[in-house]
C-alpha cells in the first residue's frame, strides 16, 4: 500500500473545504504584522494589527495618531509582508482606523 505525503494532499484538501482563501487571508495578515511589528517601536507592537484583508486592502486598527501615521508611511512594507505570506493574493494597499481598543481576539472596537 503507497501513502501520499502529507504536504501533498493539503492544497486538494483545503480546495475540496473551501477554506484556500480563508488561510491565504490568514497568512497575508501574520505577514502584514510582522512589518507592522519591525516599525513599531520597542514596547508599543500592541499599537497597530492588520485585522482583515478585503478586495485587496488591508484594515490596519491603530490605538494612536503616532502609530497611525507611521503605518501609513510604511504601507509598501506591509504591503510586501503581506504578499510574502500570500504570495497569490491580490493585495495593492492599506487602509489605517484609529480605534479605542483591539481586543485579544483582534477585534476592532471603534
Amino acid at each position: 500500500m503507497a501513502f501520499d505525503a502529507l504536504k501533498d494532499l493539503l492544497p486538494g484538501a483545503m480546495n475540496r473545504g473551501h477554506i484556500a482563501e480563508q488561510v491565504a487571508i490568514a497568512r497575508a495578515l501574520e505577514g502584514a504584522n510582522r512589518a507592522i511589528a519591525a516599525a513599531l517601536p520597542a514596547g508599543r507592537d500592541g499599537d497597530a494589527r492588520a485585522l482583515s484583508l478585503r478586495d485587496g486592502v488591508v484594515m490596519i486598527a491603530c490605538l494612536n495618531a503616532p502609530a497611525m501615521r507611521l503605518i501609513s508611511r510604511i504601507e509598501r512594507d506591509v504591503v510586501a509582508g503581506a504578499l510574502k505570506e500570500a504570495p497569490k493574493s491580490d493585495i495593492h494597499g492599506i487602509r489605517v482606523r484609529l480605534v479605542q481598543r483591539i481586543s485579544a481576539s483582534g477585534d476592532m472596537i471603534g
